[in-house]
C-alpha cells in the first residue's frame, strides 16, 4: 500500500491493519514534524519502505515512535548515516538501495543500536573498503548473519575478511580474474666452449707437426 505522509498519520489512528507500508514522497514545503514522534497504531505493521521526498529529520521521527519501535524491516531509498543513531530494538533487516554512502558509514555501523539486525543490503551504494570495514569484527550487529554488497567498490582483501566472518552469509560480486603476466623470457646461456682436446691428448695440429717431423727425418 502507497500512502503519503499525511495519510500514513490518519491511518495509524484507525483499525487498518496492514503489514507493509509504501510512503510516498511527502510535497509539504514546511511540514509539522511535531506529531511524528507520537504516532502509534497499525498494530501488525512490520515492514516500512520509505520513498524518495522524506528528510532525514522526518524519518528520524517516525522512527522514534511508537509504531517506529516496532518496524522489523526498514527499506529507506535514500539514506544517511545519521539513522543508524536512532536505536531500532526490533529490526531484523535493512534495506538500503539507492543514495551514496560515505566512508563514515561504517563508524555509524560501530555504533549503531540494532541488537535484532539479521540482514543488511546495501548494494549500488558506493561502499568502499572503510564503509565495511568494522563489520570485520563480529561484535559490530552481532545477530547480523547476511550481508549483501554487490555492485560497490569493494577490494578483494576486504571481500576476504568479510567472508572469513560470514561464509555463505555474504553475497557479493565476483572478484575480477587475474591477468596472467608475460611470461619472462630468460636470457640466452651460452654454452661454455668444449676443449679442443682432452687432457693428455696431443691437439691435431701437434699431431700434423709431429708427422711432418718424422718424414722429414726419413729423407
Amino acid at each position: 500500500m502507497n500512502l503519503g505522509l499525511r495519510a500514513a498519520l490518519l491511518l495509524s489512528s484507525t483499525r487498518f491493519a496492514p503489514r507493509r507500508l509504501d510512503l510516498g514522497m511527502s510535497y509539504a514545503l514546511d511540514p509539522d514534524l511535531r506529531p511524528l514522534d507520537r504516532v502509534n497504531g497499525l498494530p501488525a505493521l512490520r515492514r516500512l519502505a520509505i520513498a524518495v521526498g522524506f528528510t532525514p529529520e522526518v524519518l528520524a521521527r517516525f522512527l522514534r515512535s511508537p509504531l517506529g519501535q516496532r518496524i522489523e524491516e526498514l527499506e529507506p531509498r535514500w539514506f544517511q548515516e545519521d539513522l543508524l543513531a536512532e536505536p531500532l530494538p526490533r529490526l531484523k533487516k535493512l534495506v538500503i538501495g539507492g543514495g551514496y554512502l560515505s566512508p563514515q558509514f561504517g563508524k555509524a555501523l560501530a555504533r549503531a543500536k540494532l541488537p535484532a539486525l539479521e540482514t543488511l543490503v546495501a548494494t549500488g551504494v558506493h561502499l568502499t573498503d572503510a564503509g565495511v570495514t568494522p563489520l570485520v569484527s563480529p561484535l559490530v550487529l552481532p545477530a547480523l548473519r547476511t550481508l549483501d554488497v554487490r555492485n560497490n567498490p569493494l577490494g578483494p582483501a576486504i571481500l576476504e575478511q568479510l567472508r572469513a566472518r560470514f561464509g555463505g552469509g555474504l553475497v557479493a560480486d565476483a572478484p575480477a580474474p587475474k591477468t596472467k603476466k608475460a611470461a619472462q623470457k630468460k636470457p640466452a646461456t651460452k654454452k661454455p666452449a668444449a676443449k679442443k682436446a682432452a687432457a693428455g691428448k696431443p691437439t691435431k695440429k701437434a699431431a700434423t707437426k709431429k708427422a711432418a717431423t718424422k718424414k722429414a727425418a726419413r729423407r
